[in-house]
Parts: C-alpha cells; sequence; structure tokens
C-alpha cells in the first residue's frame, strides 16, 4: 500500500469534520504510517503562515493522482492550479509558480522585475516592493482575461498581500507593464491614503464617465419610423439615420437585447413577417440613460477609479504619454506616497 502514497504525490481525501459536511479536498503526500497517510492541504500550501498539514485515515483517500495530475475537476476539485516550486528575484523575492514554463518565460518573467525594480529605484519608489508583506504568484493561462491581478490583504500578518500575474497571456515585452499595473494597486491602497487627494482622482475619473439620455419622444419617433417603412429592415435601419439618432437607435436595441432577449436579426424576423405590433411591444417606450466612456487614459482606465490610478501609474512608469492633467495628479500622489512612507 505504500508505494501509492510516495512523497509528493497528489491525493483528494474526504474531510470527515464534525463541524461540517463531509467535503473533498486536494493534499500532498509526505508520508504514510499505520494506514494514516500524512500531508499538506495544497491550498496555500507555498505561503508559510497559511499552510496546513493534515493527516488522513487511508480509507478517506477518494483518490491518488499521482505526482503530476491533469489539470481539470475531480470530486469537484480544481487541479488546474497546482504549486509547483519558486525562482527567486534579488529585489523581489520568491516568485510562485503554479506551472512549469518554458525556461525563457521564467528568465522573461525575472528580468522584467529587475527592470522595474531599477526604474522604481530611480523614482524613489523601490519602497513598495516589500518582500515581508507581499508575494508574487505566476498562474497558468486558461482563457482568463486578466493578465494581472492584486489581492490586498487586511492583516498582513496572517496573510500576505498577492501580485498574481499570467505570463503566457502576453508577450514578454509586456511583462513591466503589467507589473507596474499592479504596483499601482499597492502603491494607491497603502500610500497614497489623503482624502483630498483621493477626492481629486475621483473627480478626474468623473470626467471619463459621461451620461447619455434618449427622450421618451425620439425613441417614440424612431419606432414609428421603422415600423412606417417596408424598405430597410431594423439590421439595416440605421444606415437612414444621422449621427445621433444612430446613437439612439444603438442604444434601444442594446436595451431591447437586455430586456427581451431578441436580437436584431430575431427583430429581422418580426419584421419580414409583418409582425410589427410585436416590435412595438418590445420597444422601449420611455426615456434611456447610458453611460459614455470617454476614456482619458485607456478603455480599462474607465473601469473605475482605482483602475484609473494603476493605469496611469504603469503610464508614467513605462514612459507611455499621458494628459498633463493625470501627470501633474500622479506625480502628487507620488510625492505624497514618500512621505507617508518616510512617516511610518
Amino acid at each position: 500500500m505504500n508505494e501509492n502514497y510516495e512523497k509528493g504525490t497528489y491525493c483528494i481525501g474526504l474531510n470527515r469534520s464534525s463541524t461540517s459536511k463531509p467535503h473533498p479536498f486536494l493534499f500532498k503526500v509526505n508520508h504514510i504510517s499505520k494506514s494514516i497517510v500524512y500531508g499538506t492541504l495544497e491550498k496555500n500550501s507555498h505561503i508559510p503562515q497559511m499552510r496546513s498539514s493534515i493527516e488522513i485515515p487511508v480509507k478517506d483517500v477518494l483518490i491518488n493522482l499521482g505526482s503530476n495530475p491533469h489539470p481539470g475537476r475531480v470530486y469537484g476539485v480544481d487541479t488546474s492550479l497546482l504549486y509547483r516550486g519558486r525562482k527567486v528575484n534579488d529585489y523581489f523575492g520568491p516568485v510562485y509558480w503554479f506551472y512549469k514554463p518554458d525556461s525563457d518565460v521564467g528568465k522573461d518573467l525575472n528580468d522584467s522585475l529587475d527592470k522595474v525594480f531599477k526604474t522604481l529605484k530611480q523614482n524613489r519608489l523601490d519602497f513598495i516592493v516589500d518582500t515581508t508583506t507581499c508575494i508574487w504568484e505566476a498562474l497558468p493561462f486558461n482563457g482568463e482575461k486578466y493578465a494581472g491581478m492584486y489581492i490586498r490583504s487586511k492583516n498582513t500578518e496572517r496573510r500576505p498581500n498577492r501580485f498574481q500575474i499570467r505570463p503566457e497571456i502576453m508577450p514578454s515585452t509586456s511583462y513591466p507593464y503589467v507589473i507596474f499595473h499592479e504596483l499601482g494597486h499597492h502603491l494607491h491602497f497603502e500610500y497614497v491614503t489623503g482624502t483630498k487627494l483621493n477626492a481629486s482622482w475621483v473627480r478626474l475619473y468623473n470626467t471619463s464617465i459621461k451620461q447619455k439620455l434618449i427622450k421618451k419622444e425620439q425613441s417614440v419617433e424612431l419606432m414609428d419610423r421603422l415600423t412606417g417603412q417596408t424598405e430597410l429592415l431594423p439590421s439595416d435601419f440605421k444606415t437612414d439615420l444621422g449621427e445621433e439618432d444612430t446613437y439612439a437607435y444603438r442604444m434601444i436595441l442594446r436595451n431591447i437585447s437586455k430586456q427581451h432577449s431578441l436580437s436584431v436579426r430575431e427583430l429581422d424576423l418580426l419584421f419580414e413577417a409583418g409582425y410589427l405590433d410585436d416590435i412595438r411591444e418590445v420597444w422601449p417606450i420611455k426615456g434611456l440613460s447610458e453611460k459614455d466612456l470617454a476614456p482619458i487614459i485607456s478603455e480599462y482606465a474607465c473601469k473605475n477609479v482605482k483602475e484609473l490610478f494603476a493605469e496611469s501609474f504603469a503610464f508614467y512608469m513605462t514612459k507611455k504619454k499621458l494628459p498633463t492633467s493625470v501627470v501633474s495628479l500622479l506625480e502628487k500622489s507620488i510625492s505624497y506616497a514618500r512621505v507617508n512612507h518616510e512617516k511610518r
């Protein structure tokens, strides 16, 4: 039996804690003795203060996955993010890898971290790289849309701040930008704490969001024009409209899609069949409002004020062009962060 539970193999066991309903969990085997398997919970196993040892009867081991499980779900447990080892950077400390990258990927990421630190030091911001409260994790790309993520901890003594990066989602030339973006979040949360300064960022963000209004009368008029002609299908109707009416018509189509789950092609079918009353029934006979994004920096910076700050910081540090107003506010924020750090 022992050969089935060699050190380093992964197993799924059943937790029979009296305080909860039995549920499966993933662990890595350390050794087996007298029908008891000893191991380490895989979740957060790379973080010393969060690492948990377990012991479980052999009878409660649901399956032995071996030393290199295939990514997927087994007994409802996700096996796609297994801690594979770490590579230590001279400045950022250990980078914890959750897949085995090609050697050039690991080297490129390490070189990018060196480059980022050099730039931070030149700007007297190297203090935001804190290996005592922050860790870096390199994750595989499984179709996610985010190249990086910052997960802030409320208590760094119990769990560190986490910076996650997915190297395979982008070319290596983009690594510094993503690293700076996530560090921008850390800088913002930890050091740019002034009320007036943050209010200034909110005011700046508000200039990127404009409210578009469509009056009830305009909506009714467009409905009457569409249903009062026979030449243009709903999908082609915008070709006969001016710029303002085109925007309003698109808003109306989005509203119909959202409220009634009808696409413009399905409106075409109703139109061709002569079911105009059905179109009138789903048409929004009311005023509509919608946010219109006018990016100051990038579309992603329009998501919220936190992303505006992080994008501004990444652009600034990688010497991408920024509006003068953004540069001015960011430099004030950086100066504030330096003073805030010196006071601690």
